[in-house]
């Protein structure tokens, strides 16, 4: 993945990489390359033994969570500190597998005959 954490696409040095079953092992997923992505740290630990639906779930509950929580959240929300999205989270792997999609239809477009 170019180096770059399979869910947020932060940059990571070789050395700091984790390996994440996208399908954990604990739910049946597989030891396979097919299977594994990598990752930091920070998104290794959070995910866990979570599917990737599991995991966005959870991230897009974070807002939700913070306004109940804590009291600093809901002071910056009130002085406009805090910009709300309610949009779907995407990860980068997903995004670099939509990328690829659109290139490979642009090219079959581009060598379309005209006849």
């Amino acid at each position: 993945m170019n180096r770059r954490c399979a869910y947020c696409g932060e940059r990571i040095e070789l050395e700091d990489m984790c390996i994440d079953h996208v399908r954990p092992l604990a739910m049946g997923g597989r030891d396979t390359t097919d299977n594994m992505v990598c990752a930091c740290w920070h998104c290794n630990q959070h995910k866990a033994n979570k599917t990737v639906e599991e995991f966005r779930s959870e991230l897009q509950q974070g807002p939700v969570m913070l306004f109940r929580e804590s009291c600093t959240y809901r002071t910056m929300l009130r002085y406009n500190q805090v910009n709300e999205t309610r949009r779907r989270i995407v990860f980068y792997f997903e995004k670099k597998d939509r990328e690829r999609h659109v290139t490979k239809q642009q090219r079959k477009r581009r060598h379309r005959p005209y006849f």
